[in-house]
């Protein structure tokens, strides 16, 4: 299974969750027009806005780096507005998880499940 998941979980600076809003509003735009390889991206916020939790599922390695190449920008005005870690599921290529080990990322391989 080539499949790849990722869980990024966003703890927001106070007073910057309009602005976090807006900018999350335009990755998924941008996933929408740019990213057919995505077939899940869901952003999740508590009742109080200090968290945010989105869930991302990625055909391939190869989809995940096309991602990061449509949002990278918007990413990065994210984090200026919140601590961000990312839980990666799945089988990710060496490259891929190279290119991420400088960011708080855990890889964790498929133990078992439906599909």
């Amino acid at each position: 299974m080539s499949e790849i998941m990722s869980v990024a979980r966003f703890r927001i600076q106070p007073g910057k969750a309009e602005e976090f809003k807006s900018l999350a509003a335009e990755c998924i735009r941008i996933v929408r027009e740019r990213d057919p390889a995505t077939s899940l991206y869901e952003w999740f916020m508590n009742h109080d806005e200090t968290e945010c939790i989105a869930i991302d599922r990625y055909a391939s390695s190869e989809a995940v780096f096309a991602h990061i190449a449509n949002v990278g920008p918007t990413m990065r005005s994210l984090r200026k507005l919140a601590d961000v870690s990312v839980e990666l599921l799945g089988s990710p290529s060496a490259a891929l998880v190279q290119a991420l080990q400088f960011k708080s990322t855990e890889v964790y391989t498929r133990l078992a499940g439906l599909s």
